[in-house]
C-alpha cells in the first residue's frame, strides 16, 4: 500500500491526479484507410527516460477500441484487449528518447521505429507518444 501512495504522490507531482493517470492526455492516432487501425503509447517524459503509462488501440477513425493503464514497461510482453478479433502483445519499449517499439497483432509483427513526437501537456508535464498502422 506504501508503494501505492508513492506512485500516487509521483504522479501528483508531475502534475496528472489519479483521475487523469487512467486517461491518456493525447491522442497517438492519425486517422487511416478501411482495415487499418492505430496502436500509440504515451508515456510521462523524466530527464532522458519515457515512463510508459499508457498503451491504446484505435480504429481508423482515432476511436479508441482497447487499451492499457500504468506502469507496464517492466512487465513485457504484454496483451492488450480490444474490440478487434485478435489480441495484440506488446514485446518491447524503449526506455529512452531513442523511439522503439515491437508488437504483434496476429500474423503482423512490427519491431522497428514508430512515428513519435512530444507534447507539453495544460500541467506542464511533457508526453512522449509513439503510434504505428497495423492491418486489422
Amino acid at each position: 500500500m506504501k508503494l501505492l501512495s508513492i506512485f500516487i504522490a509521483f504522479l501528483s507531482f508531475l502534475g496528472l491526479t489519479a483521475a487523469q493517470g487512467s486517461q491518456m492526455p493525447v491522442v497517438a492516432c492519425s486517422p487511416t484507410g478501411a482495415g487499418v487501425c492505430n496502436f500509440g503509447v504515451a508515456g510521462l517524459v523524466s530527464g532522458d527516460s519515457v515512463i510508459w503509462n499508457w498503451a491504446r488501440i484505435y480504429n481508423r477513425n482515432c476511436q479508441e477500441i482497447g487499451g492499457i493503464n500504468g506502469v507496464f514497461i517492466n512487465h513485457l510482453p504484454v496483451d492488450i484487449t480490444s474490440s478487434l478479433p485478435k489480441v495484440l502483445t506488446l514485446g518491447g519499449l524503449s526506455y529512452t528518447s531513442y523511439n522503439w517499439m515491437a508488437f504483434r497483432y496476429g500474423d503482423y509483427l512490427f519491431n522497428g521505429t514508430p512515428h513519435c513526437k512530444r507534447t507539453t501537456i495544460s500541467s506542464g508535464s511533457v508526453i512522449h507518444t509513439c503510434q504505428k498502422a497495423f492491418s486489422c
